[in-house]
């Protein structure tokens, strides 16, 4: 009795890890990752979803799209996310196989910024595809990605 009561409680905390939805499958391999290279604060999710009472929070995307290539003229739509903050800093990065986190797109809260040829409004996600690592730079009062 003690032991099944002690897994089940094991399965219920684990179950809460903040990045436990999305993790990097086929290391090395697909794996997003996202580098702050700006003084801003940037967020990312790992685990977006069209249900928006899933996750804690809402991530409007420019381009959301089901599938693991990148398609920046997806659907613009509200869907249910857990947001991360990433501080503003030189090379803050987050993802990738060596921390097996897959993040699934990112925005700037408080900032415009400038990815795939088009700025974007602050606090728009943008949704990109597990075989890419955003890198985004300050330069020229802009933040280019």
């Amino acid at each position: 009795m003690k032991l099944s009561l002690s897994l089940t409680l094991l399965a219920i905390l684990t179950s809460f890890s903040p990045v436990s939805a999305d993790e990097c499958s086929g290391c090395p391999g697909l794996c997003g990752k996202v580098v702050n290279n700006t003084p801003f604060e940037m967020r990312y999710t790992a685990n977006p979803t069209r249900n928006q009472s899933a996750r804690p929070h809402l991530c409007h995307f420019h381009n959301w799209y089901v599938g693991a290539l990148d398609q920046l003229n997806g659907e613009d739509l509200i869907v249910g996310c857990t947001q991360f903050p990433i501080p503003g800093g030189q090379n803050r990065e987050v993802g990738g196989c060596g921390q097996n986190i897959d993040v699934d797109g990112f925005t700037f809260p408080n900032n415009r910024y400038f990815y795939a040829g088009v700025f974007r409004n602050p606090g728009v996600w943008t949704k990109f595809g597990s075989q890419r690592t955003v890198r985004c730079h300050y330069r020229d009062q802009q933040i280019l990605c």
